[in-house]
């Protein structure tokens, strides 16, 4: 059931996964989101385990990278797939890799496994050492990915391999998101609703991954494979309107940047014609969806370009938790409060009187609120060393580019993406680490 795609470089060819996947949307359509979404899970996961530290295992693990943000979220209360099951099954895979007498390759996995280090003796100074441990899980799906990818990379039909794991994870993100939208609508966003009448709440910039993610193996296929751009941008489209039906930003300009790059050189200005077309249905739909669902999304999109917001209405209180966040420095610069230590500090410090002049902290006061950015929570938790070791990793990874534009605008992904979202988005963490491992092995991708 489960051969290689046949020589076909169509994303809905109909081989076993591809089924699986179809399966799987169908089942959320007749019962719930949430079964339907099981049951990817559960294929993909046991796929996964039969192919355990094995090259074809990537194949598999991409389909759950593409699903992840809402699966770690809506499958929360489940017993077999809870939080962080995805992250325990990349964590088991780096300590059999170490245990084995597995090494760090490169520099930049060098600088990384320093400030993961710093992170774990966070935890002895942490005010919720439950919540930092589960964040160190997090961070090593980074290493995971890096990891998978150098031993799989010289195996023969590393390209098919690759190939089939992108095409799969795209058609998960496509049809999920949809249906996604399709069993909740734009309401399942509204956190106000949620407070004031229960029910399901999905963050947006979490959900948004999703589709995003869809749209960055998209690019993949079209730079590394050859695919035909214009094809594949009817798929990136409908992504990203699904993006901005979640009003999140920052993977708006992500996705945009990444689509942006796909269609580099690839598009003569007599085809813009073309592009536009598919745009204006695909924003049509968009528009129609909205209509008969809120202004909700466009409220969160109109806040770029409102002069008249203050900071913190345009970043949807962003500046005033990084605000927090920089007291937190403050009162520990070098060491920080510890790795966990955030949204608990967060809550002890919005209870002060002193911070009641932001509407934005008086609605959370005392609430556990994340970071919502990798460089905020590494400068409150981890301090001054945090944030050195960190950018070292970072400058690491720019200095190790090549000429190639694919090196820089994956770099320029995983910056803009550890803005707006912590350590746990496993997007940026496979573009990153496929980077390095890519250019470094000088790799050419065939697939049959």
């Amino acid at each position: 059931m489960i051969g290689r795609a046949a020589r076909n470089p169509d994303i809905f060819a109909h081989d076993g996964v591809s089924i699986c996947i179809i399966l799987s949307f169908f089942i959320g359509l007749a019962t719930s989101f949430g079964i339907g979404l099981l049951t990817l899970v559960v294929i993909s996961f046991i796929l996964a385990i039969r192919n355990y530290n094995q090259p074809r295992m990537l194949t598999y693990i991409l389909i759950m990278v593409a699903v992840d943000p809402v699966m770690r979220t809506y499958l929360m209360g489940g017993v077999l797939f809870r939080y962080h099951s995805f992250d325990y099954l990349l964590l088991s895979l780096v300590l059999i890799n170490f245990l084995y007498g597995g090494r760090v390759h490169l520099k930049p996995i060098r600088i990384y496994m320093f400030l993961l280090l710093w992170m774990i003796i966070g935890l002895l100074i942490s005010k919720d050492i439950v919540l930092g441990g589960l964040s160190i899980v997090g961070y090593l799906g980074f290493l995971a990915f890096y990891l998978i990818l150098w031993h799989a990379v010289d195996s023969p039909g590393f390209g098919d391999i690759l190939h089939d794991g992108l095409r799969y994870g795209i058609l998960a993100s496509l049809l999920f998101s949809m249906l996604f939208f399709l069993s909740f609508g734009i309401e399942v966003f509204r956190q106000d609703l949620f407070d004031e009448f229960g029910g399901d709440y999905i963050n947006p910039n979490s959900f948004s991954y999703m589709p995003l993610a869809g749209i960055v193996f998209s690019t993949l296929l079209v730079k590394l494979f050859g695919h035909s751009a214009r094809k594949q941008l009817i798929i990136q489209l409908i992504l990203f309107g699904i993006i901005g039906l979640s009003g999140s930003r920052g993977s708006f300009i992500v996705g945009g940047l990444a689509i942006f790059f796909s269609l580099s050189g690839a598009i003569r200005t007599t085809r813009l014609v073309f592009v536009r077309i598919i745009a204006y249905f695909i924003l049509s739909f968009s528009a129609t969806l909205l209509k008969t669902s809120g202004v909700y999304t466009l409220e969160r999109l109109s806040t770029f370009f409102q002069e008249e917001k203050d900071l913190s209405t345009a970043s949807s209180g962003r500046s005033e938790i990084a605000f927090i966040g920089f007291q937190m420095f403050k009162s520990r610069p070098l060491v920080g409060l510890g790795t966990g230590s955030f949204r608990e500090t967060f809550a002890e410090l919005t209870a002060s009187y002193q911070y009641f002049g932001s509407d934005f902290l008086r609605k959370k006061q005392g609430d556990r609120i994340a970071a919502h950015s990798a460089y905020v929570k590494v400068m409150a938790e981890n301090g001054l060393i945090g944030l050195i070791l960190l950018t070292g990793f970072l400058l690491s990874i720019y200095k190790a580019r090549t000429k190639d534009n694919f090196h820089i605008i994956a770099f320029s992904i995983l910056v803009i993406s550890l803005l707006s979202t912590e350590f746990n988005a496993k997007v940026p963490w496979f573009i990153c680490a496929f980077t390095i491992v890519m250019y470094r092995k000088n790799t050419t991708f065939k697939h049959t």
